[in-house]
């Protein structure tokens, strides 16, 4: 018994961005590698008026050349037209343009191209041409024609696979604006429906504590770097924020040895800066004398005796660290903007006077580095005067 041997031919086409099989025999194609498969559109031949697409945001119409991928006939002329609905807007790409066209690169195109125009909008009754490998990439707003064009000089290429989309024009706008000076932030939403034309703005302020790496420092070694948690001082404490403590020095791992280091001073005594206060402490007689022709003669004057004594004042200077080394204590420093977050753990504020001597306290909640300052000022000046 003969064996019979079927044959099959199989084609593959293989395009920009697509895969396909086509069976010979067989209308339908497999498509590999488009996501969203839409509804073929019909192109009118000339002479005939064209049907109206009109799209719905979220809906689309696939375009392709007769015969496509085969290469298209010669002597081809119809017209697609598409609408995006109220709302919506039309978005065009293509995934495969191959048009032989008779014009030189770069030039208008002429011979087989394609054409998108309209009869009153921004592209006009001469529109726009599309031949060779260019590719239609672009968003359009109202009534627009698309016109395939081949002429008879024997060269053909695959054509075109195109779609068009409507995308919604409702457009939601946010604006937040954040600043270490306060610890507000100010959304304003804004929405606008094309289709009643409302406009609906929305604005929502709230009122936050300021968060440390919000703070971009304004001086030190660490200028323009962001606040960041750290340790500080010989018993390591913790901050989360600028404080008044003394500046750090140059940062080393170990303390070197140089045979005269004296004690460590106490952690509360570098919330301080000590300066010379110059105050009159009296007055005393002295004897003047002038010379002249009439003889010698004195006159008696008061003189003050000034005198000089230590004082100190709460720093007002706010820090916070810039940079940390592994275990998290501060390796660089930056001076801190008013508007900071200020760690009340670290921050010293002159107390009122008891008997006569100046005190200070430790903060006890939290605000930011200029309401501390305010404060500071405000009791330095104060004690100065006792």
């Amino acid at each position: 018994m003969g064996v019979q041997r079927a044959s099959v031919l199989i084609f593959f086409f293989v395009t920009p961005g697509v895969f396909m099989i086509n069976f010979p025999g067989q209308q339908q194609r497999f498509v590999f590698g488009r996501q969203t498969v839409y509804t073929m559109a019909s192109c009118s031949d000339t002479g005939t008026t064209p049907t109206t697409v009109t799209l719905n945001a979220g809906e689309g119409r696939q375009f392709q050349s007769p015969s496509y991928p085969a290469n298209y006939p010669a002597q081809q002329k119809c017209t697609y037209n598409f609408e995006p609905a109220t709302g919506a807007q039309l978005v065009f790409s293509c995934d495969d343009v191959d048009l032989t066209a008779t014009s030189a690169t770069g030039a208008l195109c002429t011979g087989d191209y394609l054409r998108f125009y309209d009869a009153s909008g921004a592209l006009g009754s001469s529109g726009e041409r599309y031949c060779f490998n260019n590719n239609p990439s672009f968003t359009y707003t109202t009534n627009i024609n698309v016109l395939l064009n081949t002429n008879n000089d024997g060269n053909s290429g695959r054509g075109y696979d195109c779609k068009v989309v409507a995308e919604s024009t409702t457009t939601t706008t946010t604006t937040t604006t954040t600043t270490t000076t306060t610890s507000t932030t100010t959304t304003t939403t804004t929405t606008t429906t094309p289709s009643s034309g409302l406009t609906t703005t929305t604005t929502t302020t709230t009122t936050l504590a300021p968060v440390t790496t919000d703070c971009i420092t304004v001086g030190g070694p660490g200028a323009t770097k962001p606040c960041m948690a750290y340790t500080y001082g010989i018993s390591r404490e913790s901050y989360d924020g600028c404080i008044n403590r003394r500046t750090p020095g140059q940062y080393v791992n170990v303390v070197p040895n140089f045979g005269d280091n004296s004690p460590a001073p106490k952690d509360q005594e570098d919330f301080f800066e000590e300066f010379d206060l110059e105050e009159d402490e009296g007055l005393d007689d002295a004897r003047v004398s002038f010379g002249g022709s009439f003889g010698p003669r004195s006159r008696k004057v008061n003189k003050k005796q000034v005198k000089k004594r230590k004082a100190r004042e709460v720093r007002t200077l706010f820090w916070c660290a810039t940079a940390v080394d592994p275990s998290g204590y501060v390796m660089e420093w930056g001076k801190c903007a008013a508007g900071c977050k200020a760690d009340p753990a670290g921050t010293y504020l002159p107390a009122a006077p008891r008997r006569g001597n100046v005190g200070f306290t430790r903060a006890r909640r939290g605000q930011t580095v200029g309401d501390f300052i305010k404060i500071i000022r405000k009791g330095n000046s104060r004690n100065s005067r006792l």
